[in-house]
């Protein structure tokens, strides 16, 4: 097995335990978090966690990729990580990023495989899925209504 197939099962390994850091990264860091930066005094004073964010949810998609979603160990690590990437921050900077996963990765069957093992284990574990709309459905104020009808749209295009 070639080095890079690898790399993700040691990133998932329960000792290393990146899905759970990144988390914390998404949360509590001055990287992410504008209001953490402004109140900690950081050189940081244009806020550009868009651009961080990004990086981040390219890691997570390539991690769905790689690897299966449903053989990832700690699942729920992987709920918590995609919700504080899009559910938490400033809605300016995780709203056009969950637009941009409903409008071009929702159409890949692997970037989308998050959403289809949490819906296959709804009935009897519900808030994984709860969770991961609800944090994808944000939007700038708040109101989750322009990008669930974007989504809506896409949805219907590509489920067909």
């Amino acid at each position: 097995m070639p080095l890079y197939q690898h790399m993700p099962m040691w990133a998932l390994h329960p000792d290393v335990d990146v899905l759970r850091r990144l988390e914390t990264l998404l949360t509590n860091s001055v990287l992410f978090v504008t209001f953490l930066a402004w109140s900690s005094g950081s050189a940081l004073t244009e806020p550009n966690a868009i651009a961080f964010r990004a990086i981040v949810k390219g890691l997570l998609i390539g991690l769905c990729e790689m690897c299966r979603t449903e053989f990832i160990p700690d699942f729920g690590a992987l709920v918590d990580a995609r919700v504080a990437l899009f559910g938490t921050g400033e809605p300016v900077s995780s709203a056009p990023l969950a637009l941009q996963y409903w409008a071009e990765d929702w159409a890949h069957h692997s970037r989308r495989q998050p959403f289809d093992v949490a819906r296959v284990r709804f009935p009897v574990q519900f808030r994984p899925l709860v969770r991961m709309l609800a944090a994808m459905a944000r939007t700038r104020d708040g109101c989750t209504r322009p990008i669930l009808t974007a989504a809506a749209g896409s949805t219907r295009a590509h489920s067909s």
